[in-house]
């Protein structure tokens, strides 16, 4: 049984709409469910990560379309203000051409599979479908047009454009995937008209690495590790003065404490800021890592930080996945009553530090320091207890919820 995957990146590329594809796709073809990726193809990008080549099954077809992009910094900074034409539109016409080759020549290809965002991916499939009348699947890893943690759009021609492609694409899927029940209902919400269609949520996955480093339980000192963005409303200050007071409490110090970011950041900013909060000494600013030798950092650390917003965001980062593969515990700086919050909680993955009560977050940051340091405090999660989040589980749904229905 064949269908067909669209995604725009996809490994090397080490981002998560690529990982997503790649992790269903392995399991699928071990249950002889054959995806075939569409993706674009990528001369150069700072997001490639060369060890993830080895996980791509030798089985699994990848066809790659072009893809046209501006070099000129001038040009890209002009239409960059009105209109982000080369990050969303540019690969949509070339994917599409490709796709519908594909579907001439595979013509037992039983459904199209949209992954989005970036959501303008959803014309390929809205194409596609009226050309071949074929069942279409379309992808939400995020809310579109009434994303809260983006606000108003800052470019007026993104905005229209955005709330009439989105409304007309919501019509044509057969059916919807989401990454959680709270964008499903927050999709419900905002397109009323949706509510009879099918749709279920398929959320992000992990899976178990066995690369844990119990000595980091006997470590005199404490490493804490956030590895990921830092960007819009992921603020990452009020962390930073936590970490201050408790060093002028002296409840910190440089040969008892560190705690190492890394990923994608603005370093003179951030570097700046923990310069004048008088934490240097505790802190390590490193580069993005290759997957490989992140998640082994991760493991070598005694705790996990997630940076969330002051919002209640209807999706989980995929870095919290990437953390519990690792069997990490999360310490998340957010809101106490957001998706994430409840999850990290309830699951007893973590803790959450109240970014709308910093005093009641420096306790728990000092009582979590505390315990780590009496040996008080499980670092490793056990593994039956992340067994129902694995990405077997959600291939599994997603073969229930999606191939069954048009396998015949």
């Amino acid at each position: 049984m064949k269908f067909l995957y669209i995604v725009d990146e996809f490994p090397p590329i080490g981002r998560h709409p690529g990982i997503r594809a790649l992790e269903l796709s392995k399991r699928l073809l071990k249950k002889e469910i054959e995806p075939i990726i569409l993706t674009k193809r990528v001369k150069s990008s700072k997001f490639i990560d060369n060890t993830l080549i080895k996980e791509i099954p030798s089985s699994l077809r990848i066809i790659k379309s072009y893809s046209f992009e501006i070099h000129n910094k001038i040009l890209l900074k002009i239409l960059d203000s009105i209109f982000r034409i080369d990050f969303y539109l540019s690969w949509v016409p070339f994917a599409y051409l490709k796709a519908k080759k594909i579907l001439k020549k595979e013509t037992d290809i039983k459904f199209i599979y949209i992954a989005g965002p970036p959501f303008y991916n959803h014309i390929i499939g809205i194409l596609l479908k009226k050309k071949f009348d074929i069942p279409l699947v379309l992808e939400y890893r995020d809310p579109w047009l009434y994303n809260p943690y983006l606000g108003k759009r800052d470019r007026w021609l993104n905005q229209k454009l955005d709330g009439i492609i989105e409304r007309i694409s919501l019509k044509y899927p057969d059916m919807i995937i989401t990454v959680s029940s709270a964008l499903t209902r927050f999709l419900k919400n905002c397109f009323p008209f949706i509510k009879n269609k099918a749709i279920h949520s398929i959320p992000n996955g992990l899976r178990i690495y066995e690369i844990y480093q119990d000595s980091v339980q006997n470590n005199s000192r404490i490493f804490f590790i956030f590895a990921g963005s830092l960007y819009r409303k992921r603020n990452i200050i009020p962390l930073l003065k936590l970490i201050s007071q408790l060093k002028v409490d002296g409840v910190l110090r440089s040969n008892n404490f560190l705690f190492k970011i890394y990923g994608y950041y603005d370093y003179k900013e951030l570097n700046s800021i923990i310069n004048e909060l008088r934490i240097k000494d505790l802190i390590f600013l490193g580069q993005n890592l290759p997957k490989s030798q992140i998640l082994q950092e991760i493991s070598q650390s005694h705790i996990a930080i997630h940076i969330g917003e002051n919002l209640n965001y209807p999706t989980i980062a995929f870095k919290v996945w990437d953390y519990l593969s690792c069997r990490k515990r999360i310490l998340y700086l957010g809101k106490k009553e957001s998706l994430t919050s409840k999850f990290i909680e309830s699951n007893k993955f973590g803790f959450t530090l109240p970014i709308n009560n910093l005093k009641k977050a420096k306790q728990i940051l000092e009582n979590i320091i505390e315990d780590i340091r009496n040996r008080n405090f499980d670092i490793i999660i056990p593994k039956e207890n992340l067994k129902a989040f694995t990405w077997d589980q959600r291939t599994n749904k997603f073969i229930e919820k999606i191939v069954n229905q048009y396998i015949n």
